[in-house]
């Protein structure tokens, strides 16, 4: 991938830098798989940047029956400070959710992994593309801090998925929200530069709802009013 192939030049860049550099996050790729469809960068919805990578992105489905929605994030963090080899990640869960706090919901699966293309200096060669395009994500962090240091630096990209039925009339929206603000409970992933502290916060949301009730026929509004009408009237007579 092209950022390996950058990578000496951006240690090159980092010497002559000026040390008051900000650490902002950029976001080398991403992908939606909706069911088997994929969207790729550059195109976004709005309030996503896909530069930052930072923000939210919504799907919504409407179709009866069994679905899958899977997002994937390549973010660089701090590379203008020290390239992007020395981060690592971390599965937290709040409470919301219950049991395990390295579990996710029942529906939902997660993979924090080296992209495909893998890390000529450490020899590995992460499989999440894969099971993001075709296999499913395996619910696994292969690059904890602990499984990195000291074994060597790594390159962090997160994948989050959903796998749900829908009934007739239901439709569900499935979000991802990326931010460097923590969430404050649920299960999300985190993705942290080890030398600057930035982070990344990836966590997701599933809800489902059911149609609306549907407006009567004016036909039926007639039929329903007149049988008052003619009740109201027997109660009167009724009561004479």
């Amino acid at each position: 991938m092209k950022k390996y192939l950058l990578a000496f030049g951006a240690l090159l860049l980092i010497s002559v830098m000026s040390p008051f550099a900000s650490a902002t996050p950029y976001l080398e790729e991403w992908g939606i798989n909706t069911d088997g469809t994929f969207t790729y960068f550059p195109a976004a919805p709005g309030g996503f940047d896909d530069w930052t990578g930072l923000g939210i992105w919504t799907e919504t489905i409407s179709t009866a029956g069994p679905h899958s929605v899977i997002a994937y994030f390549d973010h660089e963090l701090s590379q203008e400070l020290n390239t992007f080899y020395n981060e690592f990640g971390t599965i937290e869960n709040l409470g919301s959710l219950g049991g395990n706090s390295n579990i996710p919901g029942a529906v939902q699966s997660f993979e924090i992994d080296e992209p495909q293309w893998g890390n000529p200096v450490t020899g590995y060669y992460g499989d999440i593309i894969d099971n993001f395009e075709f296999y499913g994500l395996d619910n696994d962090n292969m690059l904890s801090y602990y499984e990195v240091f000291p074994g060597g630096l790594e390159d962090i990209s997160m994948a989050m998925g959903w796998d749900f039925t829908l009934n007739a009339g239901e439709t569900a929206i499935v979000k991802f929200t990326l931010s460097d603000t923590a969430p404050t409970g649920g299960f999300y992933l985190q993705q942290t530069d080890d030398n600057s502290g930035e982070n990344i916060f990836f966590s997701s949301e599933l809800t489902k709802r059911g149609d609306f009730e549907p407006i009567p026929e004016p036909s039926t509004i007639i039929l329903v009013l007149s049988g008052l009408g003619l009740a109201a009237v027997a109660r009167f007579r009724k009561s004479a």
